[in-house]
């Protein structure tokens, strides 16, 4: 059975919003994700569905002084690579069904205008204002998680 239309706009926008902050940030889409998804589709099903739609792989590149284009087309190609491959693991073990293939496709291509967003902004944004940025992103991920822990 798939989500229910507003669960699954619900999803796409979590997807667009958590990419356009990965895209600018480095880093985070797949903490965003997490956090935001389990409430909505379940923690079981949150690894099968990442895995259709992934998480970005900018930091470990960023860290092997990769920057621009190369950092959003490396990362590209080998969150493609990863995720297929585990989306053909976690089906073999039934474990991705029809249902959690389809949130996933709706994430993954809701991501696409999401880092693109990202990706234009960062071009545009003074190196100050970036870093500020992403300091921000980390302090409010990390209260975020931590609020979750105690609550």
């Amino acid at each position: 059975m798939l989500l229910d239309p507003f669960t699954l706009a619900a999803v796409a926008l979590l997807g667009l919003g958590a990419a356009v902050i990965g895209a600018v940030g480095g880093f985070g889409t797949g903490i965003i994700l997490t956090a935001a998804l389990a409430p909505l589709i379940g923690v079981k099903a949150l690894v099968p569905v990442l895995a259709v739609a992934g998480v970005i792989l900018v930091s470990l590149l960023l860290g092997a002084e990769l920057a621009g284009p190369a950092v959003l087309a490396t990362d590209a190609l080998i969150t493609i690579a990863l995720d297929f491959s585990k989306a053909l693991l976690f089906q073999r073990f039934d474990l991705l069904d029809g249902q959690h293939f389809f949130t996933g496709v709706v994430i993954g291509v809701a991501s696409i205008p999401g880092s693109a967003l990202g990706a234009w902004l960062v071009a545009r944004m003074h190196a100050h204002l970036h870093v500020l940025f992403m300091e921000g992103l980390i302090l409010f991920g990390g209260g975020f998680m931590l609020w979750h822990s105690w609550s």
